[in-house]
């Protein structure tokens, strides 16, 4: 990798959202594209969703990891939809939690096995989740933010 000179790469359209992760990055333009990108400019994936409206995404709903993608889904705010990177398809493993969920982040260890979601709620609760397993635990009360 070169380091001295960047990798440039034409967008068709205004960029609204720009969520980073370690190996991977993620556009939100404004034809309501969602793209996932390496860093050397290559196009990864582009994750579809029936219903999801990326135009409510922000930085708090949306987080990337090494292998997952997770998105809060705007038109029902209690449930997580999680991607695979490579693919852009939803996993069979979406997380659900029984209050609206305002912002959650992936945990960014190399190992998909030991992924893990924090996220808080409506009621400014914070909870832990395995992302290929999940089983909620909350871990602390009124929680400001992460």
């Amino acid at each position: 990798m070169n380091w001295s000179s960047p990798f440039v790469f034409d967008i068709k359209d205004v960029v609204f959202l720009i969520v980073q992760g370690a190996k991977y990055f993620a556009l939100i333009d404004a034809s309501q594209n969602f793209n996932v990108y390496s860093y050397e400019g290559k196009l990864v994936s582009s994750p579809k969703c029936q219903g999801l409206r990326v135009e409510f995404l922000n930085q708090r709903h949306i987080s990337l990891s090494s292998d997952v993608l997770s998105v809060i889904d705007p038109s029902n705010p209690k449930m997580v939809k999680i991607f695979d990177i490579m693919s852009g398809k939803p996993t069979n493993v979406p997380m659900e939690h029984s209050t609206e969920i305002l912002e959650m982040d992936l945990n960014q260890v190399e190992m998909s096995s030991e992924r893990k979601m924090c996220f808080i709620d409506s009621n400014r609760d914070m909870f832990l989740t395995s992302v290929h397993k999940p089983e909620i635990l909350k871990i602390c009360n009124m929680v400001d933010s992460f």
